[in-house]
């Protein structure tokens, strides 16, 4: 290991006891010259880096350089804060897809149509979960009325059409 900043970091904030019992992370420790695949895959190009990951391995937060405890301390506290914040908008966005789906079976056409429009919007713009929903719901709206999705050819969003002349 040739860096010496990173090899400060491990003597000195790293070693701090504050920074130790800060948050309950598994560290992993990667080789910036052997493991290039990691390195690419987060895009590092200066070391020491540090980058906060959810359990899906996406990153919340990233420090780059060698920083003393206190620093890296407020660091890690406000990507532990991000990281929750962005668990309870995954846990909020998968309780509206929830309610979507028992909305979806209702007859009412009022909420048929709601559901269609949130449906237009996720497969435009959604996140990953969103956009499977919409694919899910406007495919089988296509095999029983595949009037209903017309409207979908029209919307001003790009993104929208070619998703529904895509499910047609």
């Amino acid at each position: 290991q040739w860096c010496g900043f990173c090899k400060q970091m491990e003597r000195t904030t790293l070693t701090d006891e504050a920074v130790k019992m800060a948050a309950p992370l598994n560290r992993v420790k990667i080789d910036f010259d052997q493991q290039h695949d990691l390195v690419s895959r987060f895009g590092i190009d200066g070391i020491p880096a540090f980058v906060l990951v959810n359990q899906r391995g996406e990153e919340i937060s990233r420090s780059v350089g060698a920083t003393d405890a206190a620093s890296f301390l407020k660091w890690l506290k406000e990507g532990e804060k991000h990281a929750s914040e962005l668990a309870a908008a995954i846990r909020k966005r998968q309780a509206d897809l929830a309610r979507l789906e028992t909305v979806s079976q209702s007859g009412d056409p009022a909420m048929q149509a709601e559901v269609r429009q949130r449906a237009f919007a996720f497969i435009g713009r959604g996140e990953q979960d969103e956009h499977d929903f919409a694919a899910s719901y406007l495919g089988g709206l296509v095999k029983s009325r595949p009037d209903a999705v017309l409207d979908g050819l029209e919307n001003p969003d790009l993104a929208v059409r070619i998703a529904v002349a895509n499910i047609l």
